[in-house]
């Protein structure tokens, strides 16, 4: 499933990334080139975000997390009446690691000769580098180093995000795609991201590393937390909530994207390969406004993506074998949330006489038809302001309303105002609409789709009166449609019911008769005015019917499979 997203990978991150402070890279300066690893080797790629000297106790409590701690193990001087035993020296380290600090780095030779073996055992259990300063180093110099590195970094990050703003500026005064600035995003930020638009539909995807992160990404849209998102991201600059990756969970942040205060979409980054930093945070929210720029310049973009994404969720909904999980990952890309209720309207823009008249010399006529009706459609949800998801299917354009507390009657009342948007305007269409029923769910949707769709062939089969239609509207026409589903089965009932009738050399009259019998409620005298017919010829007439049929017309029963059969015979020729 995941290659429906437009992946591009890139396989390096070259220099875009700022170095990570580490261990490792604080003892390669040259100030601390003479210090010892003695354990916790492992550990060395522990990042360090601060420095502190560690001369009290309680130092554990004042740290920030990433600390490089040095320290001259004052504490452990033998002449002092508060001399620490080895024991509470391992516990006051232990305190130390639970805190996030990086390391502990100790001068020997002046209160301490040796680092004892259990401390060394501890920084090996835990891959927390122990580490023995060169003797020249002054308390000071430690610091000096430690802070110098860390200073750099930030440095690095802060002309890092000028220059990504710089980038970002020519790529999209460059004509740059879309896709391309996720791309450059990605990399700059070194995690996967994701552009939405206003209705939570997925734009695209850029997965600097691997698939897998795409799918964490669309993670949170099979929870609740994507309704969270949407109720309190209003007013914030961003929003993090956790999704479930396999067996471990993943923090997203996702901005709103917006242009004079009315949000047109959304940019998330996923934790995937490393934590969302500051100056990551200080990057998007300097980019944000090239972010929407870019989303102005392809909404012709984003509106054909949707659109693809429309058809596609529409094609795997309503196929005959349907797969739940399918249709649901498609739902889940259009930014559907299947706690809510949904109603299905079909609009059926063009009948088959005027799709008959754009013949192939005119087929860009009826792609104009269609374009003028998507556009009328999405004018008119704009303005009313509508919870909806367009697409089309084989002709047929689909909208999902999100109906609230409101009824099927309410939904036909919307119907009916899209309608009179579509036949009121320049173009001359004409439009039929049908509405299946409110439900929670793909079951309920692809129900009510099918009910809608069912109750557009109805209108434009039978000549029904009513342009805009419910299903539960359509009474007999449903069974009706339904039987003429299969034709060779229908056309054998038929058969069955008319077929000696049929066989008569006055079949034509014969049939004529009966039909208008049947409409006029079985009566011979209203029969002979429809017909300019003697009531004694009617008579006659159906007295010849009767005995060529093998149903009793004097009962409900006989009378209905008449109907049936009559109907049946009408739409299949």
């Amino acid at each position: 499933m995941l290659g429906c997203f437009e992946y591009i990978n890139i396989p390096e991150r070259g220099n875009i990334m700022p170095p990570k402070v580490t261990v490792k890279l604080v003892l390669e300066e040259p100030e601390l080139q003479g210090a010892v690893v003695l354990a916790g080797e492992a550990g060395l790629d522990r990042e360090v975000k601060a420095v502190t000297v560690a001369e009290i106790l309680d130092i554990a409590f004042y740290l920030k997390g990433g600390d490089f701690v040095h320290s001259v193990a004052s504490f452990m001087d033998e002449h002092s009446e508060n001399q620490l035993s080895i024991e509470a020296l391992c516990e006051w380290t232990k305190n130390l690691i639970e805190h996030g600090a990086s390391c502990l780095a100790i001068k020997t030779k002046r209160y301490l000769n040796e680092i004892p073996e259990p401390l060394l055992q501890l920084g090996n259990e835990n891959d927390f580098p122990i580490i023995e300063l060169p003797p020249g180093d002054t308390q000071n110099d430690v610091t000096q180093c430690v802070l110098r590195v860390v200073m750099e970094a930030a440095e690095q990050g802060k002309n890092r995000s000028l220059a990504a703003l710089s980038n970002l500026h020519d790529a999209v005064v460059s004509g740059a795609s879309i896709v391309d600035i996720s791309r450059i995003f990605a990399g700059y930020l070194n995690n996967p991201v994701l552009i939405e638009d206003d209705e939570w539909r997925y734009v695209t995807c850029c997965d600097n590393q691997s698939a897998g992160a795409a799918e964490a990404l669309l993670a949170r849209r099979r929870e609740e937390n994507l309704q969270v998102i949407v109720d309190h991201i209003g007013g914030e600059s961003s929003i993090r909530t956790q999704v479930a990756m396999g067996n471990k969970m993943i923090w997203q942040e996702t901005w709103p994207i917006t242009v004079k205060e009315n949000v047109i979409g959304y940019f998330s980054i996923c934790e995937y390969e490393e934590s969302i930093t500051f100056e990551n945070r200080y990057l998007v929210e300097r980019c944000l406004d090239i972010l929407a720029l870019t989303i102005y310049h392809h909404q012709s973009y984003i509106n054909s993506t949707a659109w693809h994404t429309g058809e596609v969720f529409l094609q795997a909904l309503l196929a005959e074998n349907y797969q739940n999980e399918v249709v649901s990952y498609f739902a889940q890309m259009m930014g559907f949330n299947e706690q809510k209720n949904m109603s299905a309207i079909v609009i059926n823009p063009l009948s088959k006489a005027q799709k008959e008249q754009l013949d192939s010399k005119n087929w860009s006529k009826y792609h104009y038809f269609t374009e003028y009706a998507i556009h009328s459609i999405q004018s008119f949800i704009a303005q009313n302001k509508f919870k909806v998801i367009l697409g089309g299917y084989y002709g047929f354009l689909v909208v999902f309303v999100d109906t609230g507390s409101k009824g099927i009657q309410d939904i036909k009342r919307i119907g009916m105002s899209i309608w009179e948007s579509l036949t009121g305007g320049r173009m001359k269409m004409d439009v039929v609409m049908g509405i299946g029923c409110i439900g929670k769910g793909i079951h309920s949707y692809r129900e009510s789709c099918l009910e809608a769709l069912d109750a557009v062939r109805c209108i434009r089969r039978f000549g029904l009166r009513e342009n805009v239609m419910c299903y539960d509207e359509l009474g007999h026409y449903a069974l009706l449609n339904s039987i003429l589903r299969k034709d060779e089965a229908a056309r054998g009932y038929s058969q069955t019911v008319l077929g000696k009738l049929y066989n008569d050399k006055d079949a034509e009259e014969l049939v004529s008769t009966l039909s208008t019998y049947l409409d006029k409620n079985c009566s011979y005298v209203e029969t002979s005015r429809a017909l300019y017919l003697h009531v004694n010829t009617v008579k006659y007439r159906m007295k010849q019917i009767q005995e060529r049929l093998s149903v009793d017309l004097s009962t409900q029963d006989g009378r209905c499979s008449i109907w049936l059969a009559l109907s049946i015979d009408r739409y299949l020729k």
